[in-house]
């Protein structure tokens, strides 16, 4: 509380001037600020590519970084935002992404409560929630903590599908795959104690941070999960899918090899690739490599399989952000995804794009009139996964700078010496519209895909591997 011009916090009083105080933020923003080259992949020991998919996943890695240190350094969002406008829009999910884990971090060092995450999503990454949520988990990976309490119980806007918490566990996944990968992806550990829905979103994270650990070689990635359990498999192949399609990296050759190397995962890498495409729709922008991965990895336009993800929200209603609500989310959309034949169907539709000409029975079923498929609204463009995986970058190891032995969060500065005026006071605005799912009925029944194991053989002598 304020005493003239003294702040009492922890039954302390700070005497400092106001001018002192803002100095010492800016020491505070400067100590957990992010050198980018840390994310280069010759430090941090990951395959090395001569073509371009090294510049390609380190430019998104850099833009995560980028979005990181503008949170940590604005005073509001909206000087977040114009920092955003800098970048080129593709990049900007990944900049979310780290700007998702930097207010994350500030909320838990300033007990705000998830203040400043919640003021993200109802501002500048208003667009991105998939991203800005997988940072969240990333956020609590830095500081050595899980995200179960954000997923439990954080105060959800209008705005945001409260399924979406579960992709924190996804972040906490791949910065724990990206940052500890002698443990995470070497010894193969998974953190005690998860449930089987924690383990299943971790192992997808841990999939997605593969994307980059290989520098999207589909031999090198089909090699690397074949040495985990077949248990584990399945959500580390939908993990390549969400990267593959959200970040890029693999031309259409590599795609339709990752393709065929997924074997009876089949359906856990479209899985990825649709969850990649609903957050790319949500955000209004489909870029080139999402469609062609889209089509490579699930036979569908990048639009049709964002509506999966929607249509598999939809269906579940309420119970999607409920205990193992994530899980029925998934078998939804592998159900639909296996029930659909593909853009090859469409060839008997008369001109314009009428259903007129369509084999009697039609080949998509629930399909609504007027030619919309699988009977979505327009837009489909809510839920799914932002490609956390996409993106990467903090200093080496992954642990905030100044951390305490231990890993305690309040080792940086102490719990009482943490003043909430020396850091940015984000506002919550309830002026945002309001979530409304894309589907609205008529989906296909959802099927579930069978599960198989995509073993591959080993090879010796891989080129580029990373040493041990």
């Amino acid at each position: 509380m304020d005493v003239g011009n003294h702040i009492i916090f922890g039954g302390i009083m700070d005497v400092r001037g106001h001018s002192e105080r803002a100095q010492s933020g800016r020491k505070i923003s400067g100590l957990l600020c992010r050198d980018e080259r840390q994310i280069d992949f010759g430090v941090r020991r990951f395959r090395l590519s001569t073509g371009p998919q090294r510049e390609i996943l380190e430019t998104a890695s850099r833009a995560f970084v980028t979005g990181f240190n503008a949170a940590i350094t604005s005073a509001a969002p909206a000087d977040l935002a114009a920092s955003l406008d800098e970048l080129g829009e593709q990049q900007r999910g990944h900049a979310l992404e780290g700007a998702g884990m930097a207010a994350t971090v500030l909320d838990v060092l300033t007990l705000r409560r998830g203040r400043r995450l919640r003021a993200l999503l109802a501002g500048p990454g208003r667009g991105y929630p998939h991203l800005v949520l997988a940072g969240a988990g990333r956020g609590y990976a830095s500081l050595r903590m899980r995200p179960s309490r954000l997923v439990r119980a954080m105060p959800t806007d209008r705005g945001t599908h409260p399924a979406l918490r579960w992709l924190a566990w996804d972040g906490y996944g791949f910065h724990r795959g990206f940052f500890a990968a002698d443990l995470t992806i070497g010894a193969q550990r998974i953190p005690r104690k998860l449930t089987g829905e924690q383990r299943s979103l971790f192992d997808q994270g841990v999939g997605r941070s593969l994307w980059f650990h290989e520098c999207a070689d589909p031999d090198a990635v089909a090699l690397r999960i074949a040495e985990f359990e077949p248990s584990r498999r399945g959500n580390l192949w939908s993990g390549i899918g969400l990267a593959a399609t959200y970040t890029g990296g693999a031309d259409v050759a590599d795609l339709g090899r990752l393709a065929t190397l997924a074997g009876g995962h089949r359906a856990d890498l479209a899985l990825g690739s649709a969850l990649a495409c609903a957050a790319r729709t949500h955000a209004g922008l489909i870029p080139g490599h999402t469609a062609a991965a889209a089509h490579a990895l699930t036979g569908a336009l990048a639009e049709d399989a964002s509506r999966w993800v929607a249509a598999g929200l939809v269906r579940m209603g309420p119970s999607a952000a409920s205990p193992g609500g994530y899980q029925l989310w998934r078998q939804e959309i592998c159900g639909l995804w296996t029930a659909y034949r593909g853009p090859g169907d469409l060839a008997g539709m008369a001109a314009g794009g009428d259903l007129a000409g369509m084999a009697a029975g039609g080949d998509l079923a629930g399909m609504a009139a007027g030619g919309d498929l699988a009977g979505m609204a327009a837009g489909g463009d809510l839920a799914g996964m932002a490609a956390g995986g996409d993106l990467a970058g903090m200093a080496a190891g992954g642990d905030l700078a100044g951390m305490a032995a231990g890993g305690d969060a309040m080792g940086i500065l102490g719990e009482s010496s943490v003043d909430t005026a020396d850091l940015p006071a984000w506002d919550v605005t309830p002026e945002f519209s309001p979530y409304i799912p894309a589907q609205q009925g008529g989906a296909v029944a959802p099927v579930k895909a069978g599960a198989g194991s995509a073993a591959v053989p080993r090879r010796a002598g891989r080129s580029g591997e990373s040493k041990r």
